[in-house]
């Protein structure tokens, strides 16, 4: 990754991107197989409130040499073009925030058995919280769009290979990154509708308690003309953190998810279908 700042200064600044996602690897017309994103993220500051727009191309002469990119999870996607188009704003205000994303993704993909595609798919995420002494309140939604059917029209918001978002301990990864409950995208966000809402409190300074729930299904209820079961399920994440030393932090996260039937593909929905989570972490600072 490389990154040029044009403008820099407090209020503006214009960074330019170039990421190499996949390397083709080694060996005669391999170069082919590289693929590239090259962009540009401007941050302006307006006040309180801070805007950053972004563009993006996703290129590669033939994704099919390489295998980073898990592009719609067709090995046969040869040339890419994809575009990003989208902006992120943060706004100040007393004791909180508000945030906002929004993303657009355009572009065609060619595949070697023929078949051209057309890309046409957004994502929608808005969020924030306050703080008021020793308790703090946050929420968030997000929204990704999935496909109903396969055709040649692509819906399903796709996320490149090394890009993640962590969000429910359960069904989005969270602290211990391991493993995701059934049907979960987990820490990539596609074809998907989150709502999290959640709260801590500090009643010393070492010592943070936190609760979050998490409503969570598929974007879409339909597969290809058939009805498919879509609701993941509702997740209640407790968390305590300690300072066990000036630069050493315990934390300790219970989880459990009340799975519905896009979890629970057996439709029993009985407590042994249930997920749970148990686990502690230690962080030290230096």
């Amino acid at each position: 990754r490389q990154t040029l700042n044009l403008m820099p200064s407090d209020t503006i600044q214009i960074p330019l991107y170039w990421i190499r996602i996949d390397e083709g690897g080694v060996g005669k017309d391999a170069n082919d197989g590289d693929a590239d994103m090259f962009g540009v993220s401007p941050n302006f500051g307006v006040g309180p409130v801070a805007i950053n727009p972004m563009l993006f191309w996703l290129t590669s002469k033939d994704a099919s040499l390489g295998d980073e990119l898990g592009l719609y999870n067709d090995p046969n996607i040869e040339k890419v073009n994809l575009y990003y188009f989208g902006v992120n704003v943060d706004a100040s205000f007393g004791p909180g925030n508000v945030w906002f994303t929004g993303i657009y993704e355009g572009g065609t993909l060619d595949a070697a058995t023929g078949d051209d595609y057309d890309v046409s798919a957004f994502l929608l995420a808005l969020g924030g919280g306050a703080n008021f002494g020793m308790f703090e309140a946050h929420g968030q939604i997000f929204y990704a769009t999935g496909d109903d059917e396969a055709d040649e029209d692509l819906k399903y918001f796709y996320v490149p290979n090394g890009q993640s978002y962590y969000w429910s301990e359960i069904m989005g990864f969270g602290t211990f990154d391991d493993q995701v409950s059934n049907g979960s995208p987990g820490d990539q966000i596609s074809d998907i509708m989150a709502i999290g809402i959640g709260a801590s409190v500090t009643p010393m300074d070492k010592l943070t308690l936190g609760l979050d729930i998490w409503y969570a299904q598929l974007a879409e209820d339909e597969q290809d003309g058939a009805d498919v079961d879509n609701k993941l399920g509702t997740e209640f994440d407790f968390t305590v953190k300690y300072a066990l030393l000036e630069d050493l932090d315990l934390k300790v996260v219970a989880a459990y998810l009340l799975a519905d039937d896009g979890t629970d593909p057996t439709g029993d929905n009985d407590d042994t279908a249930n997920p749970f989570e148990l686990g502690a972490q230690l962080s030290l600072s230096f």
